[in-house]
């Protein structure tokens, strides 16, 4: 089931998946699960706000459609709390209006569904790619004190 380049260094971080659809939010979450350091998982964006305040994971996988809040609101308000912010958005649609906003907003990656776990990996391995070049340019590394 596709492969992490990156397996080791993600176990040292948080992720947060925010998933509307209930099936895709907890079989997607048994995957991942195993993969990170703490896995967040949230129904709505306006959930994965809060979580994302909360706990400020390194990596935040998001749906774009989804009620109260959706993937795009969501990540321009956490962009606002962390600009640095590595976000990956999952979508069932291909690339138009919604890819040049998220595109403004720093999205590091879309995933289409249904879900090719090797597409997300690759996702994932790119956001932990500059995650290790961010910690070493400031010199900071996860769990450092």
């Amino acid at each position: 089931m596709g492969n992490l380049r990156n397996a080791e260094l993600l176990k040292k971080n948080t992720l947060l998946y925010v998933e509307d659809e209930e099936d895709s939010r907890e079989g997607l979450g048994e995957i991942l699960r195993y993969k990170v350091k703490e896995l967040y998982l949230a129904e709505n964006g306006r959930m994965g706000l809060d979580l994302y305040d909360k706990h400020r994971p390194d990596i935040v996988i998001t749906d774009i459609a989804m009620p109260v809040l959706d993937g795009l609101e969501m990540t321009r308000r956490i962009k606002l709390i962390n600009r640095n912010a590595q976000v990956i958005i999952i979508t069932a649609h291909g690339q138009g209006e919604n890819f040049d906003e998220a595109s403004d907003l720093g999205v590091v990656e879309f995933v289409l569904k249904p879900i090719v776990i090797d597409d997300l990996f690759r996702a994932i391995d790119k956001c932990i790619d500059r995650l290790e070049s961010k910690q070493q340019d400031s010199g900071t590394f996860p769990g450092a004190f």
